[in-house]
Protein backbone atom coordinates (compact mmCIF):
# COMPACT_ATOMS: atom_id res chain seq x y z
CA UNK A 1 0.00 0.00 0.00
CA UNK A 2 2.85 2.36 0.85
CA UNK A 3 4.47 1.74 -2.54
CA UNK A 4 1.23 2.57 -4.28
CA UNK A 5 0.94 5.88 -2.40
CA UNK A 6 4.53 6.78 -3.28
CA UNK A 7 3.93 5.89 -6.93
CA UNK A 8 0.80 8.01 -7.06
CA UNK A 9 2.62 10.92 -5.42
CA UNK A 10 5.47 10.63 -7.95
CA UNK A 11 3.09 10.57 -10.88
CA UNK A 12 1.27 13.60 -9.49
CA UNK A 13 4.53 15.50 -9.15
CA UNK A 14 5.62 14.63 -12.68
CA UNK A 15 2.26 15.69 -14.06
CA UNK A 16 2.38 18.95 -12.13
CA UNK A 17 5.89 19.67 -13.40
CA UNK A 18 4.91 18.89 -16.98
CA UNK A 19 1.98 21.24 -16.87
CA UNK A 20 4.00 24.21 -15.62
CA UNK A 21 4.13 26.68 -18.54
CA UNK A 22 7.30 28.33 -17.25
CA UNK A 23 9.17 25.04 -17.18
CA UNK A 24 7.99 24.26 -20.69
CA UNK A 25 9.09 27.74 -21.82
CA UNK A 26 12.48 27.29 -20.17
CA UNK A 27 12.95 23.93 -21.86
CA UNK A 28 11.98 25.40 -25.23
CA UNK A 29 14.37 28.36 -24.79
CA UNK A 30 17.23 26.08 -23.76
CA UNK A 31 16.67 23.91 -26.81
CA UNK A 32 16.62 26.97 -29.06
CA UNK A 33 19.91 28.31 -27.67
CA UNK A 34 21.63 24.94 -28.02
CA UNK A 35 20.22 24.47 -31.54
CA UNK A 36 21.87 27.72 -32.67
CA UNK A 37 25.10 26.69 -30.97
CA UNK A 38 25.00 23.27 -32.62
CA UNK A 39 24.37 24.88 -35.99
CA UNK A 40 27.47 27.09 -35.92
CA UNK A 41 29.86 25.08 -33.77
CA UNK A 42 31.03 22.95 -36.72
CA UNK A 43 32.15 26.17 -38.43
CA UNK A 44 34.94 26.54 -35.87
CA UNK A 45 37.03 24.28 -38.09
CA UNK A 46 36.44 26.60 -41.04
CA UNK A 47 37.61 29.53 -38.95
CA UNK A 48 40.81 27.70 -38.07
CA UNK A 49 41.47 26.71 -41.69
CA UNK A 50 40.89 30.24 -42.94
CA UNK A 51 43.21 31.66 -40.28
CA UNK A 52 45.94 29.29 -41.45
CA UNK A 53 45.45 30.34 -45.08
CA UNK A 54 45.57 34.02 -44.18
CA UNK A 55 48.68 33.52 -42.07
CA UNK A 56 50.41 31.65 -44.89
CA UNK A 57 49.60 34.45 -47.32
CA UNK A 58 50.90 37.08 -44.91
CA UNK A 59 54.35 35.50 -45.13
CA UNK A 60 54.47 36.71 -48.75
CA UNK A 61 53.81 40.33 -47.79
CA UNK A 62 55.27 41.07 -44.36
CA UNK A 63 58.82 41.63 -45.55
CA UNK A 64 57.80 43.56 -48.68
CA UNK A 65 58.01 47.29 -47.92
CA UNK A 66 56.02 48.54 -50.89
CA UNK A 67 52.83 50.44 -50.07
CA UNK A 68 50.66 47.89 -51.86
CA UNK A 69 52.23 44.94 -50.06
CA UNK A 70 51.79 46.65 -46.70
CA UNK A 71 48.14 47.31 -47.46
CA UNK A 72 47.56 43.68 -48.44
CA UNK A 73 49.36 42.53 -45.29
CA UNK A 74 47.13 44.80 -43.16
CA UNK A 75 44.00 43.46 -44.85
CA UNK A 76 45.12 39.86 -44.32
CA UNK A 77 45.82 40.65 -40.66
CA UNK A 78 42.41 42.31 -40.27
CA UNK A 79 40.58 39.31 -41.77
CA UNK A 80 42.47 36.97 -39.43
CA UNK A 81 41.59 39.19 -36.46
CA UNK A 82 37.90 39.18 -37.41
CA UNK A 83 37.98 35.38 -37.47
CA UNK A 84 39.71 35.32 -34.09
CA UNK A 85 37.09 37.66 -32.60
CA UNK A 86 34.35 35.32 -33.83
CA UNK A 87 36.22 32.32 -32.46
CA UNK A 88 36.66 33.99 -29.07
CA UNK A 89 32.98 35.01 -29.01
CA UNK A 90 31.98 31.36 -29.36
CA UNK A 91 34.47 30.23 -26.73
CA UNK A 92 33.28 32.95 -24.33
CA UNK A 93 29.62 32.06 -24.87
CA UNK A 94 30.30 28.39 -24.18
CA UNK A 95 32.33 29.20 -21.06
CA UNK A 96 29.66 31.50 -19.66
CA UNK A 97 26.58 29.43 -20.56
CA UNK A 98 24.96 27.82 -17.51
CA UNK A 99 23.27 24.61 -18.63
CA UNK A 100 20.88 24.23 -15.70
CA UNK A 101 20.46 27.86 -14.68
CA UNK A 102 16.82 27.21 -13.74
CA UNK A 103 17.89 24.82 -10.98
CA UNK A 104 19.48 27.64 -8.99
CA UNK A 105 17.29 30.59 -9.97
CA UNK A 106 13.61 31.48 -9.98
CA UNK A 107 11.68 30.43 -13.08
CA UNK A 108 11.13 34.01 -14.24
CA UNK A 109 14.85 34.69 -14.02
CA UNK A 110 15.56 31.51 -15.97
CA UNK A 111 13.24 32.60 -18.77
CA UNK A 112 15.05 35.93 -18.96
CA UNK A 113 18.46 34.23 -18.79
CA UNK A 114 17.81 31.76 -21.60
CA UNK A 115 16.18 34.46 -23.73
CA UNK A 116 19.37 36.51 -23.38
CA UNK A 117 21.45 33.44 -24.19
CA UNK A 118 19.56 32.99 -27.45
CA UNK A 119 20.30 36.58 -28.36
CA UNK A 120 23.97 36.16 -27.40
CA UNK A 121 24.47 32.99 -29.42
CA UNK A 122 22.67 34.58 -32.37
CA UNK A 123 25.24 37.41 -32.19
CA UNK A 124 28.02 34.82 -32.15
CA UNK A 125 26.47 33.11 -35.16
CA UNK A 126 26.36 36.40 -37.04
CA UNK A 127 30.01 37.19 -36.21
CA UNK A 128 31.13 33.73 -37.25
CA UNK A 129 29.19 33.66 -40.50
CA UNK A 130 30.21 37.18 -41.51
CA UNK A 131 33.88 36.72 -40.70
CA UNK A 132 34.00 33.40 -42.57
CA UNK A 133 32.24 34.85 -45.59
CA UNK A 134 34.47 37.95 -45.63
CA UNK A 135 37.65 35.89 -45.34
CA UNK A 136 36.56 33.48 -48.08
CA UNK A 137 35.71 36.35 -50.44
CA UNK A 138 39.00 38.05 -49.72
CA UNK A 139 40.98 34.86 -50.27
CA UNK A 140 39.25 34.38 -53.63
CA UNK A 141 41.02 37.51 -54.88
CA UNK A 142 44.34 35.64 -54.57
CA UNK A 143 43.33 32.77 -56.82
CA UNK A 144 44.46 32.86 -60.43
Amino acid sequence: MKKRAVLIACVALVMAACSNPNLEKIDQLKKEAIAVHDEVMPRMGEIHDLQLKLKALRKNYTSDTTQMAQEVDAQLRDKAEELEIANEAMMDWMAEYVVDFEKTAPEDSAVVYYTKQISAIEDVKLKMNESIEDAEKYLETFQD
